[in-house]
């Protein structure tokens, strides 16, 4: 059986609706899928979606996220819902982590672990093996998924035990969720259940080759700092300085407000091919900033720019690595496609028609007939690219594909 996939749009404003549409745009493509993506507004985040979903296809399992924005063939918005679903020769386990606020780690591992015990128990039995990880082989076919809610706990604390569990070779993907940019309450799916302080694991395995490709595009300034002072994602001290204070040398007063800085990442020194990308989110009081993921002292940080065209051609190159990881498949045998995009990346692309060329690149790349659907995160998942896993004003390409 070959891999079939399908894609969905809604723009309804009622989750049973919105339910609905989803399931009979799916049923119009194919008819047994094994697992469904979901990705909503905060807005429609309830049971009653996932439950018309879980009813139209009870053998599927159906996971996903809350959104900061969607994006799909037809274009890019907020307050809408997309899904994409995968049917053929796969099995698919799920696992969830609640309690991220308690504890970052155990919840990571805890899903991580339920994942691997739901897709086949042989994969996970004794402590030994859940303290050394699993060696994965380059071509094994066992690819995850993670969905992690934000605003409670430390993203690459979480992602820290879930590579604690796979292993550092496991190849993961996903995004931490969204609520259109309120930053109140976000929210993550597994079946029908709707999760407001944890995560979700999920493990494919099947004959078909997966991968991804992650790129930003951002470019460094001259603007270089030693971070003096942090603890996880908080930056106290650039250069033994108030970290606000550095950014108002450079850009002025307004480089005190969370607005502008939300703008002007930094980028941390490693040694892949680009700086990692962390998006400032808040000035506080004592002129310490608040960033979207986090930031180790010691670390060698510079302020990036972001041209609008290279912002674009990222989303490009992301899918052309994506392809080429995947062994470089031919364009017919790519079927699927999740864009996991940075929800800072709409406020580098000023305008819906600018917005809409991420999409477009990726088309491109993988043909118009491969079912595309993405959304925009608070933060990016891609291992074993780099340790910890969680990237910012980065595009994070998932592809599907029929290869063997």
């Amino acid at each position: 059986m070959g891999l079939s996939t399908g894609a969905a749009f809604s723009d309804a404003d009622k989750p049973e609706k919105i339910g609905e549409e989803l399931s009979n745009e799916l049923g119009e493509q194919i008819s047994s899928p094994r697992i469904i993506f979901v990705f909503t507004s905060s807005e429609y985040a309830e049971k009653s979606l996932l439950s018309k979903l879980d009813k139209a296809y009870e053998e599927a399992r159906i996971v996903g996220s809350s959104t900061g924005g969607e994006l799909y063939a037809g274009g890019i918005g907020t307050g809408n819902s997309v899904a994409i679903a995968l049917e053929g020769d796969l099995e698919v386990g799920v696992g969830v982590g609640k309690g991220i606020s308690d504890d970052e780690r155990k919840a990571g591992m805890t899903a991580a672990g339920k994942a691997l015990t739901d897709l086949d128990e042989d994969y996970y039995i004794t402590n030994e093996l859940h303290k050394r990880g699993i060696e994965w082989d380059e071509k094994n076919p066992v690819s995850f998924t993670v969905f992690s809610t934000a605003l409670t706990g430390n993203g690459s604390e979480v992602m820290r035990g879930v590579q604690e569990v796979l292993g550092r070779g496991a190849q993961v993907t996903g995004g931490i969720a969204g609520d259109d940019w309120k930053l109140d309450q976000t929210y993550v799916y597994r079946d029908g259940e709707v999760i407001t302080d944890g995560l979700v694991v999920t493990a494919i395995d099947s004959v078909y080759q997966t991968s991804h490709g992650v790129k930003h595009g951002l470019e460094k300034t001259d603007h270089r700092y030693r971070v003096t002072s942090s603890e996880n994602n908080i930056v106290e001290e650039l250069d033994e300085r108030p970290a606000a204070d550095v950014y108002e040398d450079v850009f002025g007063a307004k480089g005190r407000t969370a607005n502008f800085i939300m703008t002007k990442p930094l980028g941390i020194e490693t040694a892949e091919e680009e700086p990692r990308a962390r998006d400032p989110l808040d000035v506080q009081d004592d002129g310490s900033i608040v960033f979207a993921a986090e930031i180790q002292e010691g670390s060698l940080v510079y302020m990036l720019e972001s041209p609008e065209e290279q912002v674009i051609e990222a989303a490009r190159t992301a899918a052309e690595k994506a392809i080429e990881n995947a062994g470089n498949p031919d364009k017919e045998d790519i079927k699927g496609v999740i864009m996991h995009d940075c929800v800072c990346r709409w406020n580098c692309l000023k305008n819906d028609e600018t917005r809409e060329k991420e999409v477009e690149a990726v088309k491109d790349v993988v043909g118009e007939d491969t079912s595309i659907v993405g959304w925009y995160t608070y933060g990016e998942i891609a291992l074993p690219r780099a340790l910890a896993g969680v990237h910012n004003q980065t595009m994070v390409l998932q592809l599907f594909t029929e290869s063997e």
